[in-house]
């Protein structure tokens, strides 16, 4: 388990699950008590369950420099299943990170 003491993930909780349609990709994420544990496993009880139409649609949205979801769901390379604001504080807290180890924040 890895422990994250930020203020952005301090007191959140919650499950994801990111998969590709054709099962080549499947990575859970939970995050609970400040700490995030990454499973290659599918999970139960998700809060949000993303499924990627395969891995390029992954490897766009993951190297993009500005990652936009909705994007992504409007031209159909993501469906979602569960909470949409579970995916947006994903995407927030994924940004945040990547900001922090570059020092631009």
């Amino acid at each position: 388990m890895l422990l994250l003491q930020r203020s952005f993930i301090k007191g959140f909780s919650g499950r994801y699950l990111f998969k590709s349609k054709d099962k080549s990709i499947t990575v859970a994420v939970v995050f609970k008590n400040k700490k995030m544990k990454v499973l290659e496993k599918i999970i139960d009880n998700t809060n949000v369950t993303v499924t990627f139409k395969d891995a390029r649609a992954l490897m766009n949205y993951i190297l993009s420099p500005k990652p936009d979801i909705l994007g992504a769901i409007l031209r159909q390379e993501v469906v979602f299943e569960g909470n949409l604001n579970y995916l947006y504080k994903f995407a927030y807290m994924s940004r945040r990170l990547q900001l922090m180890a570059t020092g631009n924040i």
